[in-house]
């Protein structure tokens, strides 16, 4: 009886311990959706603490095997991440929250890294990260003018010229900059934002190391979007708008252009109401009467040659999914902008300044076998930049050197107009409509492979990766100009003919070609020992550039040999070491290779048991890295001295061979050095809706390469470039943001700072005479000439001051002109009086955005400016008759000083020369902050219950702007310029975009 008993039992036991096994090994179906019941793809459902995960399809379903009670967190980019657990009562459905702005992303979320990946919470280096959606929600051709200010360290700046716009860029003021896409090295500023899955800033040395000899350079990493799990996703975006030209110069018309001539005439006589005759009294009435305007023109050059708007489109279409054998992404993008220039529609060609882009993208992953995958990523884009045959920026800088009454747009009989005297065809008009056009065709082409083999049969953890990567940039200027004719109408109402019409020619050649070649080979080795996570990484690649323009187009080769290894406790203490033995071609075989290292460590504070108790941080994490990195710099084979050979002329004999010397000083250079430091903290509270992170570095260089100011009397010749110089900078970073939801209110502020000093630390120099003339110690790129000590208000103040310049004797002065401190008190002005006027940088740069969503409507502002910046206001500023008459005045220029008017703002105006006005000095430097409301963005989704009876799953319109506003400093001194660009460039544009976007 027992024994059957005890049978019993073990029976009973063996099918409850059955029952248990089963329900821990039971698969669960779950689905994640948003507020609006909209399913959620890509998102990532893990058992936390566990490698347990899966991830939503399309259709936000997930299966999982988890038992009833299990804790489930839910993370994704764009939405709240949640914790929930799992109980068995009918369908188990997660709502997420969307944010009102990216980020930040969960520390679970995998990133890419340079040569890597890494979950961003186990990340030690300093890296900054924007999300694609910031880049789209700005309308610009250049991707950089969107990402402008939207992070402290990455100073983006408006560069003038032609268009399309063209920005520059630093990183934490590198003296060279690197881009990448997906971590090789590309050109492609005018990428589709559409392709951009986020924009890497690689901020301290540790995070670049591995690019050994390029490895002190400001890099920025943009990643291009991959596929989702799931079924095919379709995204259609279609955008129109119109640009208008900001701050264009004020000019002046002819009868205020006339009087300021023959004023500054008169003061360079000292004989007041003195004229030219060409302006005498009879015939400025002529003009303000507009008597005859063939005769006695008055010309607004912008009004004749430009529109006010120009209109904008983009287009693009995107495809994307997943499997589980490959994902995939595939995108086309059409975009134009036109320039402002008014068109002639009798002609057969475009004269106006005009862009077309066509970008093509595929990002194909393959899962060859269990144990291989595959990445190809091929991506073109072809480009026309049309424009007049003289060129856009002629056009706008013409318009500066054009007075108003130098000869009319047409003449009576319908004809150009012409000015007497005049050698050359130069009527604007014409030049526009009836001297041809040009274009140049640029293609762009990369094609990307990478193939990632696990080694798991060898060693758990061990994998081997490849990549071969091509990129070719090559460009075609194709020039049809033709001549016309233009006529000086005389007062007896004969045509003198200036130029003739002649048929349009056509000529072109190859402008740029450039290519780049990257191999890579890598071993790696990742795994996890209880609470231990090692992960190395050993890698060899080869960057090989060729660029036709730059040196007769020798190749550039860079090659790295590097290991980086991660350690990895518990997801408390984090530690990294990267070592590189980087190589450059062009350096002197001695030279070419140098060693680079770099270490961090950082400690994940809010994992830590005591942290979790205070129930304060949800983020705890201070960094620290230190890295020594360098930087090639040198011209294909300075090391070594040349000759050139020519036939000459023996007198009494034959030709021989003579040898010239044309390298008389080569140069045998380092790398540069720069050892970067960088302390910082991240910190989250209320589970990161309150976000702070703040970082000091302090980047030191030396072995810089310059030129020492200091001559050789052997070689008659000043010392070839050297490493010379030594310059630091130091700098601190900030970023706060909060967001939060009230029920369906989502909504978002966040706010970066940045502020950075600089040292000029050694240079060798010659002996300076007094202490003010030394650039050592001042801050990097400052301004150096003299100090203006106000305007000399009388003939009294003159003949009582006793420093004058040498080429501007006291007896040319007179009242209205710049006085100068007299430094070194010797009563001269001259170098001894030279000192540092002022920096050129901004010392601060900040930015702030805001946004919200709210029941299918979404709003976003961001605005962007500057700290303690100066500019040096020359060109038209130092013209204020237009260079002896001939050139456009400004409404600045009104202003002037005039015995009427004592200022010490403005200089009188002069008719010739000026030798003391027009020195460098802190009169033309002024303050020029600025704030700019760089972008704002209003949208609606139409509901989904709408649309969905149409059978697509997303349909959302929206308008955003561009530069819509600006306050600066300089606005007290000229109202008519930009205080980032200005003068004879194409201008600041403000833009206004409608658009729709569609996805299924």
């Amino acid at each position: 009886m027992k024994k059957k008993i005890l049978e019993c039992c073990l029976a009973s036991a063996l099918l409850l311990t059955s029952t248990v096994y089963a329900q821990q090994i039971q698969n669960i179906r779950g689905m994640v959706a948003d507020t609006d019941g909209k399913p959620l793809s890509g998102v990532v459902v893990q058992v936390p603490g566990t490698k347990k995960q899966a991830l939503t399809d399309v259709d936000g379903y997930f299966d999982l095997p988890i038992t009833e009670g299990t804790k489930l967190s839910f993370s994704h980019p764009d939405f709240y991440s949640q914790e929930t657990c799992y109980k068995k009562k009918g369908r188990f459905i997660v709502q997420m929250a969307s944010r009102a702005m990216p980020g930040p992303e969960d520390k679970e979320i995998v990133v890419d890294r340079l040569r890597g990946t890494s979950k961003k919470g186990e990340l030690t280096e300093t890296i900054g990260f924007i999300n694609g959606t910031s880049v789209t929600s700005t309308p610009t051709y250049n991707f950089l003018g969107a990402i402008q200010g939207r992070m402290p360290g990455l100073n983006i700046y408006r560069q003038g010229g032609d268009m399309p716009a063209a920005y520059g860029w630093k990183v934490r003021n590198s003296r060279t900059n690197l881009f990448l896409v997906d971590g090789i090295e590309r050109d492609f500023y005018t990428m589709d934002p559409d392709q951009i899955e986020s924009v890497q800033v690689l901020k301290d040395g540790l995070s670049t190391v591995m690019l050994g000899q390029r490895s002190a350079a400001g890099v920025i990493n943009v990643i291009t979007k991959k596929g989702n799990v799931g079924r095919p996703r379709f995204s259609f975006t279609a955008e129109t708008g119109f640009e208008k030209a900001l701050k264009l110069p004020d000019l002046l018309g002819a009868v205020d252009y006339i009087t300021l001539v023959n004023e500054a005439y008169a003061n360079d006589l000292r004989e007041p109401g003195a004229y030219i005759e060409a302006y005498n009294p009879a015939v400025i009435e002529k003009y303000r009467n507009k008597e005859n305007p063939y005769l006695y023109p008055d010309v607004d050059w912008y009004d004749e040659l430009l529109n006010n708007t120009a209109p904008v489109h983009r287009y693009n279409f995107n495809v994307s999914g997943a499997t589980n054998s490959f994902n995939y992404f595939v995108d086309l993008d059409w975009y134009r902008e036109n320039g402002f220039f008014k068109t002639n529609d009798a002609n057969s060609y475009n004269t106006n300044a005009q862009t077309n882009r066509f970008s093509v993208r595929s990002n194909l992953g393959v899962k060859v076998t269990s144990t291989t995958f595959m990445q190809i990523n091929l991506a073109g884009r072809q480009e026309r930049y049309n424009q007049p045959a003289a060129g856009t920026r002629s056009f706008y800088s013409n318009i500066l050197t054009t007075r108003p009454n130098r000869y009319p747009v047409y003449n009576p009989d319908g004809s150009y107009g012409s000015y007497k005297d005049s050698k050359a065809n130069q009527n604007l008009k014409g030049l526009l409509y009836d001297n041809g056009h040009q274009f140049k065709d640029s293609r762009h082409m990369s094609f990307d492979l990478t193939i990632k083999q696990n080694m798991d049969f060898l060693l758990d953890g061990f994998y081997l990766e490849a990549t071969g990567s091509y990129y070719s940039a090559t460009s075609y200027l194709t020039t049809r100009s033709k001549e016309f004719a233009a006529y000086l109408y005389k007062e007896d109402g004969s045509y003198q003919q200036v130029g003739e019409d002649k048929d349009q020619g056509n000529s072109g050649n190859k402008d740029q070609r450039y290519r780049i070649t990257f191999l890579k080979g890598a071993a790696g080795y990742d795994h996890s020992f209880g609470k231990h996570k090692v992960s190395a990484l050993f890698v060899a690649d080869l960057n090989q550039i060729q660029d036709q323009n730059v040196q007769k187009g020798y190749l550039r080769n860079y090659t790295n040999y590097s290991g980086r290894m991660n350690y990895n406790y518990d997801d408390r203490y984090l530690a990294e070491a990267v070592y590189t033995r980087g190589g450059y071609n062009w350096l002197a075989p001695d030279n070419r290779w140098a060693d680079y290292w770099g270490v961090g460590a950082s400690w994940n504070g809010h994992n830590e048991s005591f942290v979790k108790d205070l129930n304060i941080f949800s983020t705890l994490k201070p960094r620290i890295s230190y890295a020594v990195t360098g930087q090639a710099i040198c011209d294909y084979a300075e090391y070594r001295q040349s000759y050139s050979t020519s036939k000459v002329h023996v007198y009494g004999g034959p030709f021989d061979n003579k040898w010239t010397e044309e390298n008389k000083t080569a140069s045998r250079l380092n790398p540069e050095i720069a050892k970067k430091l960088n302390v910082g903290i991240d910190l989250g509270f209320l589970n990161d809706r309150l976000a702070f992170t703040f970082d000091y570095y302090q980047n030191k260089f030396s072995d810089v390469v310059a030129t020492s100011e200091i001559k050789t009397a052997i070689l008659g010749n000043v010392y070839p470039r050297s490493n010379c110089e030594k310059y630091s900078y130091t700098g601190t970073e900030m970023v706060l943001t909060w967001q939060d939801r009230i029920r369906n209110f989502n909504y978002f502020i966040n706010g970066n700072l940045s502020f950075e000093q600089s040292k000029f630390e050694y240079s060798p120099q010659l002996p300076k005479a007094y202490p003010w003339m030394s650039r050592l110690g001042d801050p990097v790129g400052m301004t150096y000439g003299y100090v203006a000590d106000g305007i000399f208000q009388s003939q009294e103040e003159i003949d009582a001051y006793d420093a004058f310049l040498p080429s501007a004797v006291k007896s040319t002065i007179m009242p209205g002109d710049i006085r100068y401190k007299d430094l070194n008190g010797d009563h001269i002005i001259d170098i001894h009086d030279q000192t540092n006027l002022g920096s050129k940088k901004a010392k601060g740069y900040y930015g702030i955005s805001a946004g919200f969503n709210y029941r299918g409507f979404d709003f976003s502002v961001f605005a962007q400016g500057t700290l303690n910046r100066q500019v040096y206001l020359n060109g038209d500023f130092m013209d204020g008759s237009g260079k002896n008459g001939e050139g456009a005045i400004t409404s600045y220029v009104l202003g002037r000083w005039t015995p009427d008017n004592h200022t010490n703002t403005h200089t009188r105006v002069w008719y010739g020369s000026n030798n003391n006005n027009r020195q460098t000095s802190s009169f033309w430097i002024y303050d020029a902050d600025f704030f700019r409301l760089k972008n704002v963005e209003v949208g609606y989704t139409l509901p989904t219950l709408l649309t969905r009876k149409l059978g697509i799953p997303s349909v959302r319109i929206y308008a955003q702007g561009m530069n819509l506003l600006t306050a600066s400093e300089i606005f007290d001194v000229r109202k008519d310029i930009d205080p980032e660009i200005w003068g004879g460039s194409f201008p600041m544009t403000r833009t206004i975009n409608f658009g729709i976007s569609i996805k299924l």
